[in-house]
């Protein structure tokens, strides 16, 4: 069976299951250079049927992953800044309705899904004239699936669990979608059951991005700069101000979340409800109490579903899963046996998770390799082909090696600092090491020399290591839950990882968000890591996304170039090759 998942709005993505298996997932950013592209995937899914040899009468089902697709402007692009005023506006009676008048908010509950019944129907019109007229695909082929079931069946999919013998218990949590921010579900016997939602007027992920927002950093985007700099005050001061301004902001309680002020618009919560309780408040103070906030509500609210349903064996979806800090205070709860993270689990997960249901409505399995390598990978015609290129002749050094990661390692452990572009480019927000700037992770300086080279990170932000599945249990601490590959949880470090791994841990916490690196996974990647070890005694490496500060995840050879012509990274593996950028270039 042949699916093609598609998920339309911010971070556009689409994905292929060819013949049962997951083949390629791909985000419109890796096209456009434009990192959470938003609109609809079209580059993403004309390179899939191109690259794979497709039309459309070889496609069994184009599942999308919303029920509604947009809304009244142009769902194509993104609002411009005055069409977003003249929405706010629009909106902002009713979100003073629902801030003032006791139990508003069910009333605006009950608009908002009327309205977003009503524009179902015509964004639904929109996606299947677009793909009837540019793919030539019928309306029979074409599926739509709830946001939140979209980001059950992610996991479910990815992780191989359709055949599971036990019961799994199913939780989702975003902003929004579909009108809801979260749901609770069971799925036995290859069947999914929702027993409990959460209305998008109790979003507790909502309430990180307006405090993002009000911080002045973008939302959808720079929320993890606040989970960065959450460790960095004063416990003291922090759990203070958590019990003045943030413990009441919301209630749990058998297994269910509440908010205390209801809104669906992060940019009115932040200017009527934390501009009112933040004024003169330490911003980092805020943003350890933020943490704290988000860390002990959902801990309870996963806590109470596990109790409530008797099921120990979890699974996560949904944007406010990509918190590496929650997730781990999740998995060291004693009630919960084993966690199933989605890797990348915002709303570039829907895609895969809409082909999955498609795949399971139909009674097929769409086997996963449990990898984000996803994206393209190039032959040797096409890299020669491209280094063949005058430009790149004049500004680049370029030789072929029998044991390219070996050099690599000779590079790293030489204390160089070096790109790597090999295999399959990432699926998703993480690099896994065929995307990477890689350096040694046991020099602080290491941190300030990518920094000033490429990334220009703020000084509070952690750097990551990846590491070899050998060392994983010498410099962690508390594995077994979770799956440590997808840099989508995180562990306390042992005292060797402290000093091996210091340049790629947290600096405050001295905590890490680990990709382990397995033979399985990744030979090529591994086979550089283990030579590393050789050479400096290192079982890791400190590894960071190629690519600028405010640019995608690397997807294509030009982007490479364009990283390595636009920084001071003046290495890079690619492949068989070894690339130099020439002195003065």
């Amino acid at each position: 069976m042949n699916v093609v998942g598609i998920y339309v709005g911010h971070n556009a993505t689409a994905c292929l299951v060819l013949n049962n298996r997951l083949a390629c997932a791909i985000s419109e950013e890796k096209f456009t250079n434009i990192k959470n592209t938003f609109g609809f995937p079209i580059n993403s899914l004309e390179y899939i049927m191109r690259e794979y040899g497709l039309s459309a009468q070889d496609i069994d089902c184009v599942a999308f992953s919303n029920l509604s697709n947009g809304h009244s402007l142009d769902w194509k692009r993104p609002p411009t800044m005055d069409e977003s005023r003249r929405i706010s506006r629009k909106y902002a009676a009713l979100c003073a309705l629902t801030r003032h008048v006791r139990g508003f908010h069910r009333v605006h509950s009950m608009i908002n899904r009327s309205l977003a019944a009503m524009r179902a129907g015509k964004s639904q019109g929109m996606m299947r004239q677009l793909l009837k007229e540019r793919f030539g695909f019928r309306d029979s082929q074409i599926s739509f699936a709830h946001h939140h079931l979209a980001h059950a069946y992610a996991p479910l999919g990815f992780f191989n669990l359709q055949k599971t013998d036990e019961p799994l218990l199913v939780i989702t949590q975003d902003g929004l979608g579909d009108s809801l921010s979260g749901t609770v579900g069971i799925y036995e016997n290859g069947k999914y059951a929702r027993k409990d939602e959460t209305d998008a007027f109790d979003s507790v992920a909502m309430i990180y991005g307006s405090m993002t927002t009000y911080m002045g950093m973008m939302i959808m985007e720079h929320e993890y700069k606040i989970m960065g700099l959450a460790p960095y005050p004063s416990e003291k001061y922090g759990l203070e101000l958590y019990e003045r301004k943030f413990k009441d902001l919301a209630s749990v309680d058998g297994g269910k979340v509440v908010l205390k002020h209801k809104t669906t618009n992060p940019v009115d919560f932040a200017n009527h409800v934390l501009k009112e309780r933040m004024y003169t408040e330490r911003f980092d103070n805020m943003a350890f109490a933020l943490q704290h906030f988000v860390e002990e509500k959902m801990a309870k609210y996963v806590l109470d579903n596990v109790r409530k349903y008797r099921i120990k064996k979890v699974v996560f979806g949904g944007g406010l899963f990509m918190n590496v800090k929650l997730n781990k205070k999740i998995q060291e709860l004693d009630e919960i046996e084993q966690c199933f993270f989605m890797p990348s689990s915002g709303d570039e997960s829907l895609a895969l998770g809409s082909a999955f249901l498609a795949m399971d409505s139909a009674g097929e399995q769409a086997l996963s390799g449990e990898v984000t390598y996803l994206g393209k990978e190039y032959s040797k015609d096409e890299l020669e082909g491209h280094f063949s290129r005058q430009d790149i002749g004049k500004k680049y050094e370029i030789s072929r090696h029998k044991d390219a990661e070996a050099e690599a390692a000779s590079l790293l452990s030489e204390g160089k600092i070096v790109g790597r572009f090999c295999g399959r480019g990432e699926w998703g927000a993480r690099s896994l090491g065929n995307r990477a700037i890689l350096g040694d992770p046991s020099r602080l300086e290491t941190v300030e020399v990518i920094n000033q080279a490429v990334k220009s990170r703020d000084f509070w932000m952690p750097f990551a290591p990846s590491m070899l599945d050998s060392s994983f249990g010498e410099y962690a601490l508390g594995g077994g839950k979770a799956a440590p590959y997808y840099m989508i949880t995180s562990y306390d470090s042992t005292k060797k990882g402290q000093l091996e791994m210091k340049a790629a841990l947290h600096r405050k916490d001295k905590t890490m968000r680990p990709n382990v690196v397995t033979k399985r996974h990744n030979a090529r990647y591994h086979r550089l890591l283990a030579s590393y070890r050789k050479k400096s005694g290192f079982g890791g490496a400190l590894n960071t996304s190629l690519n600028i500060h405010g640019y995608p995840l690397v997807g294509f050879l030009q982007d490479l170039f364009f990283t390595m012509g636009n920084s001071g990274l003046e290495y890079a593996q690619c492949e068989d090759y070894i690339i130099r950028k020439k002195k003065g270039r």
